[in-house]
C-alpha cells in the first residue's frame, strides 16, 4: 500500500475544513433564517389580533365623552417659511372653538417671524415667541412651563390638522388617567416612489402597532407631528428632555413608567411632509433610529420592573429587536434565498437526476408564507382604516418589501457603528417643499365644549 503524500493529506484536510465551515456557515443562515421568521410572525399575528381588539372597541367609545378643559396649540418653528401659515390657517380652522396657538420660533434664519407677523399679526388667538437657537425641547419646554392651559396639542410646523383632530384628541382627557393622546399622521406629498413607500409604511404601522401595544400601555411615542398632552403630567416629569434624540418617545416612555395612560386616537388626523429624496430619508430614519435605541438604554431600567410591563416586556423589546436587530439581520433571508438557489444550481448540475434540492422547496416555502403573511397583514391595517386613499398604495406591497427594507439595514448598519464609535449625533434639518394639503375631515366631529383659556 503505498504512503499518502504529505501534499496529499494537506488537500484532504483543507477540503475537510472548507467543507466543515460551508456546512457550519449554511446551518447557522438556515438557523438566523427560520429564528427570523418564527419571532416575525409571532410579532405580526400579535400586533393584528390586538389591533383588530382595539377597532372594535374604538367603535364602541365613538362620542362617549367631552372635555371641559383649556386647550392650546404648540408649534416649535425653526425655519419654517414655506409651510409655518399654513400649518396654523389649519389649527385656527379646527372645529374645535375658543383655542389658542403659540409658535415658539427657535432662532429662525429665514422669514419665519416676518410670514407669522404677516399674516396672523392681528389675529388675538395667535402669539408668537422668539428666542435664540436651543433645540426643539427648550422650545417646547419653554411654552409649557409658561401656559395656564389644562392640554397641550403639539404639531410640527410642517403639519396640517383635519378639522375634527383637536377635539377628537383632547375628549380622552376627560379621563383622569390619560396623560398623552397620539394622531394619526399621514403622508401628504406622496407623489414619488419613497414618499408613496412611507405613506404606505405610516399606515401600516399605525393602523396595527399604535392600536396593539394601547392594550399594554406600552405605546412607544406621540408623535411630534399630532399629539396631546395633559400639561400637570408634562410639568411633573420637568418637561421634555435633551438627552436623547427622540425627545417626543423619551417623554411619552417616561409618563408610562410614571403610571399615566397613553392611548391612540387614529381619527385625529395630521398631515405631513415626508422626506422627498432617499438621502433626505435616511437622514432622517437614522436620526429617529439612533434616538430610539438611545430611549431603550435610558430606560433599561424598566425590563425588570413588574409595574410597567408593557414597557419593559413588549415595548422596549420591541424597539431593540423588531426596529434594530431584525432590521439589521433582515437582509440574512435575502441572503438564504439566494444562497439556497445557488447551490442547489450547484447540485442540480452535480446530480441531474435528483431533481430539485429539498433545501431549495423549504427555503422558498418559509420566504413566500412570511412575505405573504406580511400582506395579508398590510391589508388589514389598510381594512380597518376608515379613509380609503391609502388603498391606491396597496399594489406597492411587495416593491416596498424588496426596495424599502435595504435602506432601512443601511441605516441600521449606520446606527450600529455610530452607536459602537459613540459618535454624537445632532439633529437634522428636513428640508421643506410646502406640499401639504389643506385641513379636510373625514369623521365627525364630537360635541365637545372648548372654553377659552386664561390670557398668559
Amino acid at each position: 500500500m503505498p504512503r499518502v503524500k504529505s501534499n496529499d493529506i494537506a488537500i484532504v484536510t483543507t477540503n475537510g475544513a472548507t467543507f466543515s465551515l460551508y456546512s457550519a456557515t449554511s446551518q447557522f443562515i438556515h438557523f438566523v433564517f427560520v429564528l427570523g421568521i418564527a419571532l416575525g410572525s409571532l410579532r405580526l399575528l400579535g400586533v393584528t389580533v390586538f389591533g383588530l381588539f382595539h377597532r372594535y372597541r374604538e367603535a364602541r367609545r365613538q362620542g362617549a365623552w367631552s372635555w371641559p378643559g383649556s386647550v392650546s396649540v404648540i408649534i416649535p418653528a425653526y425655519n419654517e417659511e414655506k409651510v409655518i401659515c399654513k400649518t396654523i390657517a389649519s389649527v385656527l380652522a379646527s372645529s374645535s372653538t375658543n383655542i389658542d396657538v403659540v409658535i415658539v420660533d427657535d432662532g429662525s434664519k429665514d422669514g419665519t417671524i416676518a410670514r407669522v407677523r404677516e399674516a396672523f399679526g392681528a389675529d388675538p388667538r395667535v402669539r408668537l415667541i422668539e428666542k435664540s437657537n436651543g433645540g426643539k425641547s427648550s422650545a417646547l419646554n419653554l411654552a409649557i412651563f409658561s401656559s395656564a392651559a389644562d392640554v397641550i396639542v403639539m404639531i410640527d410646523a410642517d403639519t396640517v390638522l383635519e378639522r375634527n383632530a383637536i377635539p377628537l384628541l383632547v375628549r380622552h382627557f376627560a379621563d383622569p388617567r390619560v396623560a398623552a393622546v397620539a394622531g394619526s399622521a399621514n403622508v401628504s406629498n406622496a407623489h414619488n416612489l419613497i414618499t408613496r413607500f412611507q405613506a404606505l409604511e405610516y399606515t401600516t404601522s399605525q393602523n396595527l402597532d399604535r392600536r396593539a401595544f394601547e392594550f399594554c400601555n406600552g405605546i412607544t411615542v406621540v408623535p411630534g407631528a399630532v399629539g396631546a398632552w395633559r400639561r400637570q403630567a408634562l410639568v411633573k416629569i420637568g418637561g421634555f428632555s435633551s438627552d436623547t434624540l427622540a425627545e417626543d418617545a423619551d417623554t411619552t416612555i417616561t409618563l408610562e413608567r410614571a403610571g399615566w395612560k397613553v392611548i391612540y386616537e387614529p381619527n385625529a388626523v395630521a398631515r405631513t411632509e415626508a422626506p422627498e429624496t432617499v438621502k433626505a430619508f435616511m437622514r432622517q430614519r437614522f436620526r429617529w433610529m439612533f434616538g430610539m435605541l438611545q430611549v431603550a438604554y435610558k430606560h433599561r431600567g424598566a425590563l425588570t420592573t413588574l409595574r410597567t410591563a408593557g414597557v419593559g416586556m413588549l415595548a422596549l423589546p420591541n424597539i431593540i429587536l423588531f426596529q434594530f436587530l431584525c432590521t439589521l439581520v433582515a437582509p440574512v433571508m435575502d441572503l438564504l434565498l439566494v444562497w439556497s438557489i445557488a447551490t442547489s444550481i450547484r447540485d442540480i448540475e452535480m446530480r441531474p437526476t435528483e431533481g430539485i434540492p429539498p433545501q431549495l422547496v423549504t427555503v422558498g416555502l418559509y420566504w413566500l408564507y412570511f412575505q405573504t403573511l406580511e400582506v395579508m397583514t398590510s391589508a388589514v391595517a389598510m381594512a380597518i382604516d376608515s379613509r380609503r386613499e391609502h388603498w391606491s398604495a396597496l399594489p406597492l406591497l411587495l416593491l416596498q418589501r424588496f426596495c424599502y427594507r435595504q435602506l432601512f439595514y443601511i441605516v441600521a448598519l449606520r446606527v450600529a457603528s455610530a452607536a459602537i464609535r459613540g459618535r454624537m449625533v445632532l439633529w437634522g434639518k428636513l428640508l421643506r417643499t410646502g406640499r401639504v394639503a389643506g385641513p379636510t375631515s373625514s369623521v365627525p366631529p364630537p360635541e365637545i365644549e372648548v372654553p377659552a383659556r386664561a390670557t398668559v
